[in-house]
């Protein structure tokens, strides 16, 4: 009994030794399952807060976006007025030379008629002063002919004719110079008018640059973007897929969809080509409308090559 009990007490502190070791291997397991369970919580608590700010974050970028849509929107309809003032101020620098034209042919005319009634004041003068040597002349043969019994008729004739020459001279010389201040009125006016309409030009102009200088300050891109905006709506682009365009990133069109080429005045088919607003190689500070990697208007120009290749391909002809 005793052998057996010793075995079993040696059995028992084996037992009770590899219970301690397992006790203490799981109270170094607890250790670390509290100090995961306190780093995790942690973790937790630092992932609540950054998604606390992602949500923050994520309302301030639905915000921006929502004003940036907005400010597009705002950008279109400045773009539109814009569009319609320069076409306005086109139309009247179109008048203003219009008028500035004829006003030049008028002063033109005017200055003619004025020459013509120098030239007619001149020769009324010459007629006066011809008049005279004839009436010296005629007063010269009247004292050489004092005898004569005519003598008297034939003066009072030649005085009668002097002084019908004198009213006729002053008649003209009076017109000559009423027609001359008359000129010289209408030449002002017509002066006035056309500083007034070169100042009103000069005012719409410099309004026009003061609008381009400040959308340039305030939105630099915007003006960048106008010559790609100007070839989408010569293509008979929609507003909202223009819209849609200007964040830059490249799209595609869907099947059918068609562009219209202002050159050959048809509508071509674009489906699934990649569309992109970028920057024009050519010129960096601008940017344009590209299809298939290329300017629009050179990638229809290609089409149109390929489609007349393929059809004298298809008929034959070289």
């Amino acid at each position: 009994d005793v052998a057996t009990l010793t075995t079993e007490k040696e059995q028992l502190d084996t037992e009770n030794r590899s219970l301690e070791k397992r006790k203490a291997e799981l109270e170094r397991g607890n250790c670390w399952i509290e100090k995961t369970f306190a780093n995790t919580k942690a973790a937790n608590t630092e992932m609540s807060r950054q998604n606390s700010e992602l949500e923050k974050r994520k309302t301030e970028l639905v915000k921006e976006n929502s004003s940036l849509a907005a400010t597009n929107t705002t950008l279109s309809d400045e773009k539109r007025q814009l569009e319609a003032d320069k076409k306005k101020v086109a139309d009247e620098i179109a008048d203003i030379e219009a008028d500035k034209s004829k006003l030049i042919d008028e002063r033109s005319a005017y200055a003619k008629e004025t020459e013509a009634a120098r030239k007619e004041k001149e020769t009324a003068l010459q007629e006066a002063a011809e008049a005279k040597a004839q009436r010296d002349s005629n007063r010269k043969d009247a004292l050489s002919n004092l005898a004569n019994r005519f003598t008297g008729s034939k003066t009072k004739k030649l005085e009668s004719e002097l002084a019908d020459s004198r009213e006729e001279i002053r008649t003209l010389k009076e017109r000559a110079e009423e027609t001359a201040k008359i000129h010289r009125s209408r030449i002002r006016d017509l002066q006035q008018q056309l500083d007034k309409q070169k100042e009103q030009h000069d005012s719409i102009v410099r309004g026009h640059k003061e609008t381009e200088d400040l959308i340039q300050r305030f939105f630099p891109g915007v003006i960048a973007a106008l010559p790609a905006i100007r070839d989408c709506i010569r293509v008979k682009m929609s507003d909202t897929l223009i819209t849609t365009l200007l964040d830059g990133k490249p799209r595609s069109f869907k099947t059918g969809y068609t562009l219209y080429d202002p050159n050959e005045e048809k509508d071509v088919d674009v489906g699934n080509v990649e569309v992109q607003i970028k920057r024009d190689p050519t010129d960096d500070n601008n940017y344009r409308l590209h299809l298939g990697g290329k300017r629009v208007f050179q990638w229809f120009r290609e089409k149109w090559q390929s489609l007349k290749q393929t059809v004298r391909r298809g008929f034959g002809i070289r």
